[in-house]
């Protein structure tokens, strides 16, 4: 009895213990060919505009878009008006049947967010393509909500970069193209 009682307590803690980096490192794994897929249409899609999209909610039923242009960032949702977001993309010729493709590419692997952003440690510009999927839902509701970000660098990072962004940022690498940090935000 007292061995049964160990082994349930031993299982309980070694789930309970998973740390952010083993399921970011078993998602990457698992989806590591469809997280690249993705961040390629991203990119050719955004080659003209840049937007970055997604899901608003954890059910992916609504989708929005945002464009920005020089002067103004747009915000389309289908939540609002369905309508506008697809006249919106067509204005802006983005292709719309790759944006569906992406979409319900994403879908598919739970993914809620893909953009992308510039940094700028050591006064260095880095831009990064980022896909953003919803951490498992606490029980607790005064939890807030964490997000799971995977980030691809557009050029490849020096040594002395990766050990600073590690050290200062808390980043986590997942593979030589390919890292991960825990958000408060999907976008």
């Amino acid at each position: 009895m007292k061995s049964l009682f160990l082994l349930i307590l031993f299982s309980v803690i070694v789930v309970a213990c998973k740390t952010p980096l083993n399921k970011a490192t078993i998602y990457y794994n698992k989806y590591d060919d469809q997280l690249l897929d993705i961040i390629r249409q991203y990119d050719k899609l955004s080659a003209h505009h840049n937007f970055m999209c997604g899901f608003t909610d954890r059910t992916f039923k609504y989708f929005s878009i945002e464009i920005k242009t020089d002067t103004v960032r747009y915000v389309y949702n289908s939540a609002v008006r369905n309508f506008q977001l697809a006249d919106s993309v067509i204005q802006f010729k983005i292709d719309t049947a790759g944006v569906r493709k992406m979409a319900i590419d994403m879908y598919k692997i739970k993914c809620l967010w893909v953009g992308k952003a510039d940094f700028y440690p050591q006064k260095q510009k880095v831009t990064i393509d980022y896909l953003a999927f919803g951490m498992p839902i606490k029980k607790n509701p005064f939890n807030e909500s964490k997000y799971l970000v995977v980030a691809y660098p557009q050029e490849k990072w020096s040594d002395s970069l990766k050990n600073y962004l590690v050290s200062r940022t808390g980043i986590q690498f997942l593979s030589d193209k390919a890292f991960f940090t825990v958000s408060n935000k999907f976008k």
